[in-house]
């Protein structure tokens, strides 16, 4: 994820470079499983494992 401020590609930074990332959804976009799989386990306690079948897009 980036994040653009004033429009200006000088000073477009990654997210991470700006808040704290807890958890990366692969994709572009995510699917709207993967998605909801995350959130769930974050709200739950869990840290979600995205592996396998999750990082596959047609």
């Amino acid at each position: 994820a980036f994040l653009a401020i004033q429009d200006d590609e000088e000073k477009i930074n990654m997210a991470r470079k700006v808040v704290k990332v807890d958890v990366y959804i692969p994709g572009c976009p995510p699917s709207a499983d993967s998605i909801y799989y995350a959130l769930t386990e974050l709200v739950n306690g869990r840290i979600p494992v995205l592996e396998g079948d999750s990082l596959h897009y047609d």
